[in-house]
């Protein structure tokens, strides 16, 4: 008796096994030990995986048979996710670890513009020191700021001129636009050419 006790406590619907057959031997012991049926019912869905085990409990059934019909439609649903093979555990394993290099990977792409962008910024300030001395200077002198005048016939920017342009000619020229990477007037950073080498560059 006590050892048919110790199997009912710890009987749980086993890999593979039928769930009438998880029932069947759950209602066996329960005779023998002269369970009531509340006791016994809550045995049985305690017994099940955990997802059928919630499924089962969220249709609230009173009686046995009502758990052990939920139970069968928990299965057909695919709540039945006790058994996890090997190869699932091993594909589960290499997308975490090709998740993670693409993440170094794009981390480390992320690190390169970020100085490629610090480097041109502090090119950009350096060259653009003296200019504005000149051209305060020139202001001064009631002359136009030469500078600023010039216009690219390429993209039709601002402060540059063709030879000097950074844009791709891939996409459409804006003028009023500002490159966040060169801070050329005429394009984006989509279309710079500065993004364009890093990207070969990686590639």
């Amino acid at each position: 008796m006590l050892m048919t006790n110790e199997i009912f406590q710890n009987i749980r619907l086993s890999s593979g096994q039928a769930i009438e057959d998880f029932y069947c031997n759950l209602v066996e012991k329960a005779q023998i030990l002269s369970k009531p049926e509340h006791e016994v019912l809550s045995k049985f869905i305690n017994g099940l995986p955990d997802k059928m085990a919630f499924f089962v409990r969220a249709g609230n059934p009173t009686t046995l048979q009502a758990a052990l019909t939920s139970s069968k439609m928990a299965e057909a649903c695919g709540y039945r996710t006790e058994a996890i093979s090997t190869q699932a555990i091993k594909s589960e394993t290499k997308a975490v670890t090709d998740s993670k290099t693409e993440i170094d990977d794009l981390k480390d792409q992320i690190k390169t513009l970020t100085s490629m962008v610090a480097n041109i910024t502090v090119k950009t300030n350096d060259n653009q020191r003296p200019n504005y001395r000149r051209q305060d200077y020139r202001q001064g002198s009631n002359y136009p700021p030469r500078q600023d005048s010039r216009e690219c016939y390429g993209c039709r920017g601002q402060g540059h001129i063709h030879r000097d342009c950074n844009w791709t000619e891939t996409g459409p020229p804006n003028k009023s636009a500002t490159c966040q990477l060169c801070s050329q007037q005429g394009h984006t950073a989509q279309f710079c050419k500065t993004l364009q080498q890093f990207q070969s560059g990686k590639g």
